[in-house]
Parts: C-alpha cells; sequence; structure tokens
C-alpha cells in the first residue's frame, strides 16, 4: 500500500473513532455507530495483520480518548471530586481501557 494510503488510513481510524461515542447518550447520533465501524472495516480492508491491529488501536485510542469525558463530568456533577482527582481518575479510567483493549 502506498504511504499516503496508510497515512489516510491511519487518520480514518483515528476520526473515527473520535466520532463513535456521539452515537450514544446524551448526543444520541445513532446511525454514527455505523458509519464509524464502516469506516474502521474499510481501513483493515487489504491490510495487514500489523496495520490492522494498529488501526484497531487508533480507533480505541480515539474512542476511549473522546468518550472518558463522562467521567470526568460524572465525578464533578454527581461526586463532587476535586479537579484534580476528576483528572486522575478519568485518566486512569482511559489507561485502563485503552489497555484492555490492546490486550484482547
Amino acid at each position: 500500500m502506498p504511504p499516503n494510503k496508510r497515512w489516510f488510513a491511519d487518520v480514518l481510524a483515528l476520526l473515527a473513532g473520535l466520532l463513535f461515542p456521539l452515537a450514544f447518550a446524551p448526543f444520541q447520533k445513532s446511525w454514527l455507530a455505523m458509519l464509524c465501524l464502516a469506516a474502521l472495516f474499510y481501513t483493515w480492508h487489504d491490510a495487514s495483520p500489523k496495520a490492522a491491529a494498529w488501526r484497531g488501536y487508533l480507533f480505541g485510542l480515539g474512542q476511549f480518548g473522546g468518550g472518558v469525558s463522562w467521567v470526568y463530568v460524572s465525578m464533578h456533577d454527581f461526586g463532587g471530586a476535586s479537579p484534580h482527582t476528576r483528572r486522575t481518575r478519568a485518566l486512569d479510567r482511559y489507561s485502563f481501557l485503552r489497555a484492555r483493549v490492546s490486550a484482547t
């Protein structure tokens, strides 16, 4: 695959992951779930196993990086946690989810 197409597929996987959480509450753009997954599957088409794993990682990075904000907001709105605690817990949750997806 030419380098510019690999770069495009990597960016597409990351952007699809960033948009994926918008398919769920509170945004309710359910059509985005299918579109984002279709984009991910497109990036996997004719990719080597190593490239497919990398693009899956980028998708997960975008998905959990963009979607972990609910942890921060819920601790602020309902938990009354300090800003430092909210940031630390949100990053812990993000790191855990990212590591879990990478291991599977």
